[in-house]
């Protein structure tokens, strides 16, 4: 049943604007979810093939020439973000539901899973 999937452990590695970029269709640019997803982010490891060559300022949320940061994201913080943004925009989204939206993010395709979810929802 996937509703009842556990997480699969397997870490999804991308820059913050990536996944940003990716979950936009569930947190809408709304500043708090946003923001709770930099924290999810942030709890993750950098890469080794991270360089930020201009410290001053950097963001990662923003493009900035010469910085790249890519993090190791912690699945079982993604789906948990997921779950409770989703329950904030109305949509009943289940754990299992959340690994299959992450798994879609590591394979690209976040956004027509978390569209098909919704019309399901409506």
């Amino acid at each position: 049943m996937p509703d009842q999937q556990k997480p699969t452990g397997k870490p999804l590695i991308c820059t913050f604007r990536e996944l940003a970029f990716s979950l936009k269709a569930l947190h809408m640019g709304d500043k708090a979810d946003v923001d709770r997803l930099h924290d999810v982010w942030k709890q993750g490891a950098p890469t080794p093939d991270s360089r930020i060559l201009n410290p001053n300022g950097y963001d990662p949320r923003l493009a900035q020439a010469g910085n790249v940061e890519k993090r190791i994201i912690i699945p079982a913080a993604l789906e948990q973000w997921v779950v409770d943004t989703a329950t904030r925009r109305g949509l009943a989204i289940s754990p299992g539901d959340a690994n299959q939206l992450v798994e879609a993010v590591q394979r690209g395709r976040a956004k027509a899973r978390l569209e098909a979810k919704r019309r399901h929802t409506r």
